[in-house]
């Protein structure tokens, strides 16, 4: 490098450094002649952090219902909600609608999709007064025995706060009377269901019956049904082949008779 190059490189550092510092000063204090309450902009790119409003409340949820039912009965599920703050409080509660049993009541059905899947909903719109408590009560009527497993109802109020509760299930059982009720099936009540009975399951035990809830090739007690052997082309099998014969003799004996005429 030139003494020539060294001295434009430093000239323009001096000029840089200068430059910083008379916007470093520029923003401490106005230049010299210019009012101190004088409206200055500054042409300084200033990204502003947007504010979310965030207003925390104290509600919460929970669901209640008995651990065991029966089919056929009808089973009341209550969702109690709290608000143990200071303050009114608008909220929407939902809650999902489970597979394996009728929901009784006249509330209102929404949807909404998860994973191709479209889950029917129960919504109430809810005014919570300072420390008071609602609670919201729907039934259901189990179809069979088995397990029906809630997922978590949802609260959320108007400020976006959500909370949910805990995920629930009911065991549905048989009733041991020695009769298999409607809903009742070998696999969950064996006492009252023996296999190879008409109670909608298919159990494929070899248990020398036929279930008459199987279709042919799932119960092994069913014996499939035997194909046809086939004879020479043209023939049917078995003793039918003479009568075959006798019907192509007459067959030709007449055409002899026709053509003589």
């Amino acid at each position: 490098m030139t003494k020539r190059q060294c001295l434009l490189a430093a000239v323009f550092v001096l000029a840089l450094i200068g430059s910083v510092t008379a916007i470093s000063l520029f923003k401490e204090m106005p230049p010299a002649g210019m009012p101190a309450d004088a409206n200055v902009t500054l042409g300084e790119s200033v990204q502003e952090q947007p504010q979310v409003p965030f207003h925390l409340t104290q509600l919460s949820v929970e669901r209640i219902h008995p651990a065991e039912a029966t089919p056929a009965s009808v089973v009341a599920i209550n969702l109690r909600v709290t608000n143990r703050g200071n303050e009114r409080v608008n909220a929407m509660l939902d809650e999902d609608q489970r597979p394996g049993c009728v929901y009784t009541d006249s509330y209102p059905v929404f949807y909404h999709n998860y994973e191709a899947m479209r889950i029917p909903y129960y919504r109430w719109n809810l005014t919570l007064e300072p420390g008071s408590t609602r609670t919201i009560t729907y039934h259901i009527q189990p179809d069979g025995v088995g397990m029906i497993a809630f997922t978590s109802a949802r609260l959320v109020d108007e400020y976006g706060n959500q909370v949910e509760s805990g995920m629930t299930s009911i065991r549905v059982a048989c009733i041991p009377n020695g009769v298999c009720d409607a809903g009742e099936n070998a696999i969950y009540c064996p006492e009252d269901c023996p296999k190879g009975g008409s109670d909608g399951i298919c159990d494929g035990s070899p248990d020398g019956k036929n279930d008459p809830d199987c279709v042919q090739g799932y119960d092994p007690d069913i014996a499939e049904t035997p194909a046809p052997i086939p004879t020479k082309k043209g023939f049917l099998p078995g003793p039918s082949v003479a009568v075959t014969v006798l019907v192509l003799a007459g067959a030709f004996i007449a055409i002899r008779k026709w053509r003589r005429k």
